[in-house]
């Protein structure tokens, strides 16, 4: 039976980890550059995720269309330290981030003679494989944001109506992309054998594997509403919806002996966002806008993946505040921003090892309009450089989490460790607005 286990978990898909809540290092060089502070800025593509409401920019013209290529570069800088130098934690490596970002906006209200009305669409591609991802058991030492949680497709379309000069309405959604697997193995020839380096029994197995893939979309909503009681003051209320990306199907084994047909049917959300509720203020001085948001997540409904195998996951709801200031003047801006980000879990010191961190992030960026030199050419080029910062943190194992002291000191993560590290990302972008 012994061997039998070994095949079925060689064949085996692990669980996996929830991923991260908001996107941390933006949806376009603006908002990375301003911190995500830019739910009530209007007139910015990245605002079909942010807010729609504020798709609207009073000083757009009529029938404008705007177009922006963007590439996004983070080189997360992570490091675990085992308490116990007898003890070395091995812990899943994380690798840099490319991704590239296509964004439009354009006005729509021109064809239906009806005034305000704004499109803003997003797409970001990973820069590896459109659908990629480690997944690992949750007691395997992993950092549960930075380890795949960028290598999924997006999409994000938005619609917002100026409908009177002081009121804003906007929609829109948020599309990720599941998968279902569906996987065959027909054994052909199991023997047992001796491993010539240790001495120890093994089971070698040969099989044929047939598997069958398909994609879906999910979709989450986005609503927002922005209210100008000044013409130099906006306040907005965002909601954006739960996502997340599942990967679900069965494996099957045929063919064992004694056995007949064995499998498992598997489901699992390796990124997972909440429930998400912004609230925006953005105000104008002169050459100096200076913007903050507070955005509540509800992590109410998140679980660690092996929750029945490891106890119930520590989940705690989040307010994320985030401020941001930009001085525009002549053909450029500047923009500064900063956000703090509590962890939204934490082991408990019991058998999980996923390494969640608070998070401090500051940013700088700007943009130069070229037009002022080339009236013929309404090219813009921004960038934003965005350091995020994990202050350290200190996982103690706690025996009285654990059912007995074998499973205490065979965890991945005994006797503790302590973790830290900071994120480097750049945006660049080029864009023109006609």
């Amino acid at each position: 039976m012994s061997g039998v286990m070994r095949v079925c978990c060689a064949l085996a898909v692990a669980w996996a980890l929830p991923a991260h809540a908001q996107e941390v290092l933006g949806v376009g060089p603006r908002a990375a550059g301003l911190a995500g502070a830019v739910s009530a800025r209007t007139g910015d593509i990245g605002a079909a995720y942010y807010g729609p409401a504020s798709l609207p920019d009073p000083d757009d013209a009529p029938g404008f269309a705007e177009l922006e290529l963007g590439y996004l570069h983070a080189s997360p800088q992570l490091s675990v330290d085992a308490l116990d130098p007898e003890q070395p934690i091995e812990v899943l490596p994380t690798g840099a981030v490319n991704g590239v970002w296509v964004g439009a906006r354009f006005d729509l209200g021109v064809a239906f003679d009806v005034e305000g009305v704004v499109v803003g669409l997003s797409l970001y591609v990973p820069g590896r494989d459109l659908f990629r991802w480690r997944l690992r058991p949750d007691d395997t030492p992993q950092w549960a944001t930075w380890t795949d949680r960028t290598q999924h497709l997006s999409i994000v379309a938005g619609l917002g109506w100026q409908i009177t000069p002081w009121l804003a309405l906007g929609a829109g959604a948020q599309v990720l992309f599941d998968v279902q697997t569906f996987t065959t193995a027909l054994v052909s020839r199991i023997e047992r054998g001796t491993d010539p380096e240790t001495g120890e029994p093994i089971v070698e197995v040969d099989a044929q594997l047939g598997t069958e893939v398909t994609v879906f979309g999910r979709a989450a909503p986005i609503a927002s509403v922005r209210i100008t009681p000044h013409r130099r003051l906006n306040v907005s209320l965002a909601y954006r919806g739960e996502i997340y990306v599942d990967d679900r199907g069965w494996t099957r084994l045929d063919g064992t002996p004694g056995l007949g047909a064995i499998g498992y049917v598997h489901r699992f959300a390796h990124y997972y966002q909440p429930h998400q509720l912004v609230l925006g203020t953005a105000v104008a001085l002169g050459e100096v806008e200076l913007s903050a948001d507070l955005t509540y997540n509800r992590w109410e409904r998140g679980r660690t993946p092996n929750a029945r195998q490891l106890g119930a996951g520590r989940y705690g709801d989040t307010l994320v505040p985030a401020l941001g200031m930009s001085w525009s003047r002549g053909p450029g801006a500047l923009w500064l921003g900063y956000r703090y980000q509590r962890a939204h879990f934490t082991n408990a010191n019991g058998p999980t090892n996923l390494l969640e961190n608070d998070q401090h992030v500051t940013s700088v960026g700007g943009e130069l309009r070229l037009a002022r030199w080339l009236p013929s050419f309404p090219v813009r080029v921004r960038l934003a450089l965005q350091t995020i910062v994990l202050p350290e943190e200190t996982e103690e194992k706690d025996w009285r989490r654990f059912s007995s002291d074998a499973l205490l000191e065979r965890n991945a993560g005994y006797p503790g460790y302590r973790y830290r590290g900071w994120v480097p990302s750049v945006w660049l972008s080029v864009g023109a607005t006609w």
